[in-house]
């Protein structure tokens, strides 16, 4: 499923860019601060079979913001996001496994406003993934340490261009488990992997 994702965002991208929306040009501005605040849900996948974990659908619900300055088109700084995420299976139908939990993610920010649409990128440089239920032996158990993990958001803004409505494309990695205390790294290549593609909707400043 993360291939289609990827698939439907570069899709998405080069749609915009070719549109009225790439040639109507970045907007000047004289604000040298932003702020934004949203909300959002997602279709994702969670993965972690050496960890006991086999590949599972999830729905995320959650909340993103981001803060910096902007430069004419460019944006600069840092986002960061906190997630639910719920199995739409039974832990009976995933050999007696459950992932849900919730994440809390940020790192650093670029973006550019095309006047139309407004495209960002986040690369997270900090992630915590808590499992809601405890293991076995009662230990709850988290995951971070994210590499290679980033995300992709195109925002629309409407109305009076305060308000916007956005498609974003996740993906993450952990390498590294936190087991009631006792932090252990994961081996490349047996990562706990997540990725999601969703909308959103939120307001920018």
């Amino acid at each position: 499923m993360g291939k289609h994702f990827i698939g439907l965002v570069i899709s998405t991208v080069m749609f915009l860019f070719s549109s009225a929306a790439f040639s109507a040009g970045a907007p000047s501005t004289t604000h040298r601060w932003f702020f934004s605040a949203g909300l959002g849900a997602s279709s994702g996948t969670l993965a972690g079979s050496d960890l006991g974990l086999s590949s599972r659908s999830m729905i995320v619900y959650g909340a993103n913001t981001d803060l910096g300055l902007q430069f004419g088109g460019f944006r600069f700084g840092a986002g960061a996001d906190y997630n639910l995420w719920k199995q739409l299976k039974s832990p009976s139908d995933l050999d007696g496994t459950n992932a849900q939990g919730t994440e809390f993610s940020w790192g650093p920010m670029l973006g550019y406003n095309f006047g139309k649409f407004l495209l960002l990128g986040r690369y997270y440089t900090s992630s915590t993934y808590s499992l809601e239920k405890a293991d076995s032996s009662g230990n709850k158990v988290s995951f971070s340490k994210p590499k290679s993990s980033f995300s992709i958001e195109c925002r629309i803004p409407f109305g009076s261009g305060t308000p916007y409505v956005g498609l974003e494309y996740k993906s993450m990695q952990y390498s590294s488990v936190d087991s009631g205390g006792t932090v252990t790294s994961i081996p490349s290549g047996s990562e706990l992997k997540t990725s999601s593609f969703g909308a959103s909707i939120g307001m920018g400043f």
